[in-house]
């Protein structure tokens, strides 16, 4: 199972908007500094999001300090606006066993 989407057709798929001025911009918006990130990846991909095609400069990183996460960006490569953010760690909720009294 992938996320491939059938009948994208953009035909401009040179960006305008820097990979630096994307990484600046999600981290203005998670308020953290370039220090604070660690194993980032980055791309350049066509997304459909909201029924809308995109050409979108990818961030992904790992953040250890207060907004501990694993985190995924996408921002719209021609206009430098932020479309999606979120943090995909897996965390594990412990359930809590019931003692028989």
């Amino acid at each position: 199972m992938n996320g491939f989407q059938y009948g994208i057709t953009m035909t401009d798929v040179t960006p305008v908007k820097s990979l630096a001025s994307a990484r600046q911009q999600v981290l203005s918006h998670l308020r953290l500094t370039t220090n604070e990130i660690e194993d980032e990846t980055n791309g350049l991909m066509l997304l459909r999001y909201n029924n809308t095609d995109y050409l979108v400069r990818t961030i992904n990183f790992t953040n250890g300090t207060d907004m501990i996460g694993e985190w995924e960006a996408f921002v719209d490569a021609k206009t430098g606006e932020l479309l999606k953010l979120e943090d995909i760690s897996l965390y594990d909720k412990v359930k809590k066993k019931k003692s028989k009294v």
